[in-house]
């Protein structure tokens, strides 16, 4: 799998699974996703209909775009070290909306 389909599939899990935080979705609904067939503009031909499920505590996330499973947000996040230098947090006085 390339780095394209797998990012592709972890967006499209974060964006249920923050749908489904917000209550937006429940476990089993269908959600219908519109994809490209690569990267770029111009490439949309792919329309997928998934049900939606609660992969907070799973290993890999299911393929979507892909062919093959990816690794889970929280398999990712665990090996990522607390005093990791490339990690920040954004100064809230900087945070500017409009």
């Amino acid at each position: 799998m390339n780095e394209w389909t797998a990012d592709v599939d972890r967006r499209i899990w974060r964006a249920i699974d923050i749908a489904m935080n917000r209550n937006f979705l429940r476990a089993g609904d269908p959600v219908v996703i519109l994809t490209g067939w690569k990267p770029g503009s111009g490439s949309t031909n792919t329309m997928r209909i998934v049900t939606a499920a609660d992969v907070k505590d799973k290993d890999v996330l299911p393929p979507i775009v892909g062919i093959s499973s990816i690794p889970s947000f929280a398999s990712i996040e665990s090996g990522i070290e607390p005093s990791d230098s490339s990690t920040s947090v954004p100064d809230d006085q900087n945070v500017r909306f409009f």
